[in-house]
C-alpha cells in the first residue's frame, strides 16, 4: 500500500481580521495627514497674523464699507457748532478731524468729545451725529474767575480753581486778584460772599489766603480786613452795616480785625485812636 504524505498548509486568516488590518493602516495614515495639514494651517495663520495681513484686510473691508455708506448719502455735509467764544476754529477743526465728505459712520462721537475737551478753553463738549449728513457739536467754555498770584507769578483760574493755561493774565487784568497757597479752591466761595454787599465789593483790591484756612482782604486806600475762618458772610455783612451807618472806611484806619465774633479790633493810623474802639495788633493766624 502506498504511503500518503501529509502537507501542512498555513491556515488562511479569517475574513474579519483581514478587514481589520486593511482598515487600520489607512486610518493611521489619514490621521498623520490631518495632523500635518493642521500644523501647516496653524503656521500659515500665525505667519499671516504676524505680518498684519488680517488687520490690513479688515481695514480695507471697513474702508470699502464706509465709502459705500458715504456714496449712499451718509457723509458730512454740515457741522453745527455752538458755544464757541475763545476757542479757535482751527483748533476745533484739528481736534474733530473731519471734513466735508467724511463718512458719518466713521466718526466716533465719544472719541471726538474727548479730543475737544482736551482743548485749553473747553470745559465740556457734546458731539452728536444727525443722520444723514449733519454733525452737531456743542461746547461749554471755561469762564475766567480771578487772577491767582503765586510765587511771584500770575495765572488765570476758573470757578473750579483750575488754571486756564491758554489765558494771558494781561488780558484779564480787571479780574479779582487772589494770593497765596490754596487760594484757587476757595476763590469762588469767597467772591460769592463779597458779592452780597455790592457797595463794598468794588473796594476789594486783593484777597490773601492765610494759613490755608481764612482770608485777609486788601481794600482801596490800603486798609486790611482780616476775615474769620468761619461765618465769613456774617463778618462781611457787619462791616457793610458799619460802613453804611458810620462811614467806617472813610476814617484813618489801617486794619480791621473781624476774627472775633463779639468785637471788632481797629488799628488806627499813628496817633489816632477813635473813641470806643478797641486797639490791638491783631496777629495773623
Amino acid at each position: 500500500m502506498r504511503d500518503l504524505s501529509l502537507r501542512v498548509e498555513p491556515r488562511a486568516p479569517s475574513m474579519n481580521r483581514a478587514k481589520a488590518r486593511t482598515r487600520k493602516l489607512p486610518l493611521l495614515t489619514r490621521g498623520r495627514l490631518i495632523l500635518g495639514a493642521g500644523s501647516l494651517l496653524g503656521l500659515l495663520v500665525l505667519a499671516l497674523a504676524w505680518s498684519g495681513w488680517f488687520g490690513r484686510t479688515a481695514d480695507r473691508v471697513t474702508a470699502a464699507w464706509l465709502e459705500t455708506t458715504a456714496e449712499a448719502g451718509l457723509a458730512v455735509e454740515e457741522v453745527l457748532l455752538t458755544g464757541r467764544k475763545r476757542t479757535s476754529k482751527q483748533a476745533l477743526r484739528d481736534s474733530i478731524g473731519v471734513r466735508r465728505g467724511t463718512p458719518m459712520l466713521a466718526i466716533d462721537p465719544q472719541a471726538a468729545k474727548e479730543r475737544i475737551e482736551a482743548l485749553p478753553w473747553v470745559a465740556t463738549a457734546m458731539v452728536e451725529r444727525r443722520l444723514p449728513n449733519v454733525l452737531r457739536i456743542e461746547i461749554t467754555e471755561r469762564q475766567p474767575l480771578a487772577l491767582w498770584q503765586h510765587r511771584g507769578r500770575k495765572v488765570v483760574i476758573d470757578r473750579d480753581g483750575e488754571v486756564i493755561a491758554a489765558a494771558q493774565p494781561t488780558r484779564f487784568a480787571t479780574l479779582p486778584l487772589v494770593v497765596g497757597e490754596g487760594a484757587p479752591a476757595h476763590t469762588a466761595a469767597l467772591l460769592a460772599v463779597l458779592a452780597r454787599e455790592p457797595q463794598l465789593q468794588p473796594l476789594v483790591v486783593a484777597a490773601i489766603r492765610v494759613g490755608e484756612r481764612r482770608w485777609n482782604l486788601r481794600l482801596r486806600g490800603g486798609i486790611d480786613v482780616r476775615l474769620p475762618a468761619d461765618d465769613v458772610a456774617a463778618a462781611w455783612g457787619e462791616l457793610a452795616r458799619l460802613q453804611r451807618e458810620y462811614g467806617l472806611l472813610q476814617r484813618e484806619i489801617m486794619a480791621i480785625d473781624l476774627r472775633l465774633s463779639d468785637r471788632m479790633v481797629l488799628r488806627m493810623a499813628p496817633g489816632l485812636v477813635p473813641a470806643g474802639a478797641a486797639k490791638g495788633p491783631g496777629e495773623d493766624t
